[in-house]
């Protein structure tokens, strides 16, 4: 693939144009002077692209990328269309083909659904396929922008659309803009596709109100006071070139007061073997970008965290920010990481445990020296038990709450203080659950009957439970299934050895 004359590569740390307002004449449509149809309107959008060394989810990094990463890179071209009717035949929902969902609002993490995206539709074609076949009538589309780049191992490029800022607030849900980001992570033909959908979410404070005064029964609603929030929803896909190369169209749909365009198609094209002349053109132009770069200020935060660990700290850093009750971002954490007891216990609890739990998780977790996902799961969950152990002194532990730990516990979490004692002597969540299998094995002797029976079951439900024992059955016969069961375990760790 050719590289034309001017071509322009996005920089990081810097949003540099192919990104002005565009309005964009069409192509005449030769024919009759009756029959010739006025071409489509383009809107205005903000177009702009760079690159920059890092990943989809962590944006630009200070890693450096090596020499032995230039020896191949990829030739990429892009091309935006504004189109009257938008293609729906032979696509699929990208939502489908998400490994990630991430979404946040006003800055704050929300349990992610791909609400807001689920209108995206992709789908693959051959390179040399005409656009006319899937997008009509020259007539019917309107090419907003051009560009010709590339891509080697470790970048990412990210070419981004947005309306111009709207002088009304909406009045329900509307799309303001989308991020379409490629990063290539190796020198296999594998690399990530990230799309960011930016959507403007309004939420009314009050009810519309009415004048009371008799003689204005018909004056018109007063306005409802709202506030907008910007919801960003992250949808992470990953990819691979067949046979050196790889073309799909993004079908994203959107509103403009100025055209009748009902949306965006994003169509990309990866060449994994450019020609020689086109490689050396492609290497001097990413260089220059990211060397220009050295210098530039960025607006978003610099990151070495791991996908998993960004969107741990995302997670806390939302919980920091709730303002009223912290139900939501609680439970959402704990879901993220695994943290299942702070998980039950936070969609139950009382408001003035699930403070407590908030409290000590925030002020421990300045103090994590990982925030991978193990690290927060036994964050939550020892300071959980803390703040149960702290209101079972109090008498305010609630029968829900006390079944909730009985769940996840079995005979051991009806005794709160000796959970407590086995938090301390635990060093992380699986360790505790290794520690809890034991207590309950325990159990399994205890004189009680409700005792050895509810450990029995906590020990079925995970499959632990001995073969042939019956909490129920005599002393003799409980011991010998014990006894089978340990002969057992000891026999499998003897053959396990080498």
């Amino acid at each position: 693939m050719g590289l034309e004359s001017g071509t322009m590569v996005g920089l990081h740390r810097k949003w540099v144009g192919f990104g002005l307002l565009l309005g964009i004449t069409g192509c005449q449509v030769f024919g009759p002077k009756k029959a010739e149809q006025p071409p489509l309107k383009a809107p205005e959008l903000v177009i702009a692209s760079r690159v920059y060394a890092g990943s989809v989810l962590s944006g630009p990094t200070p890693n450096e990328l090596t020499e032995e990463s230039f020896k191949s890179p990829w030739a990429i071209s892009v091309r935006i269309w504004a189109i009257e009717s938008l293609p729906t035949e032979g696509f699929e929902r990208l939502a489908r083909q998400a490994r990630l969902v991430f979404t946040t609002r006003g800055g704050m993490p929300v349990v992610p659904s791909a609400r807001s995206s689920s209108e995206l539709l992709i789908r693959g074609i051959s390179p040399d396929t005409d656009p006319e076949f899937l997008l009509g009538k020259p007539t019917d589309r309107q090419m907003m922008s051009e560009l010709t780049t590339g891509l080697v191992s470790g970048m990412t490029l990210e070419v981004d659309l947005q309306t111009p800022t709207r002088l009304h607030p909406p009045q329900q849900p509307v799309r303001s803009g989308i991020e379409v980001r490629i990063a290539r992570a190796d020198e296999s033909g594998q690399y990530s596709l990230g799309v960011v959908s930016q959507n403007l979410v309004p939420f009314f404070l009050s009810a519309p109100q009415t004048s009371t005064d008799q003689d204005w029964v018909s004056a018109p609603p007063l306005p409802v006071p709202q506030r907008v929030d910007t919801e960003r929803e992250t949808l992470l896909t990953d990819r691979t070139v067949q046979n050196e190369s790889d073309r799909w169209l993004l079908v994203v749909p959107m509103r403009f007061e100025d055209s009748p365009s009902d949306g965006v198609i994003v169509d990309l094209t990866i060449q994994t073997q450019p020609l020689a002349s086109d490689r050396e053109k492609i290497v001097e132009l990413l260089r220059n970008a990211l060397g220009e770069t050295a210098s530039l200020d960025d607006d978003r935060p610099l990151s070495l965290l791991s996908e998993d660990e960004l969107r741990m700290r995302s997670a806390l850093e939302g919980l920091a920010k709730v303002t009223d009750t912290p139900r939501g971002a609680i439970v959402y954490l704990a879901g993220l990481c695994g943290a299942e007891l702070t998980q039950s216990v936070g969609i139950i609890a009382d408001p003035p445990l699930l403070e407590s739990i908030c409290r000590s998780i925030l002020e421990q977790a300045d103090r994590l020296s990982k925030t991978d996902r193990p690290s927060v799961a036994w964050l939550l969950e020892r300071t959980t038990v803390e703040a149960l152990s702290v209101a079972e002194n109090n008498g305010t532990v609630s029968p829900s709450v006390r079944g909730v730990l009985a769940e996840y516990a079995g005979e051991v979490g009806r005794q709160i203080d000796a959970l407590r004692s086995l938090v301390s002597q635990s060093h992380s969540s699986e360790d505790l659950k290794n520690r809890l299998m034991a207590e309950n094995m325990i159990f399994l002797e205890d004189s009680s009957p409700s005792a050895r029976v509810r450990a029995y079951d906590w020990l079925d439900r995970l499959g632990r439970a001995p073969d042939g024992y019956d909490p129920l059955a005599s002393l003799r016969e409980r011991r010998r299934a014990l006894e089978g069961a340990a002969e057992s375990r000891q026999t499998l760790q003897t053959e396990k050895q080498p």
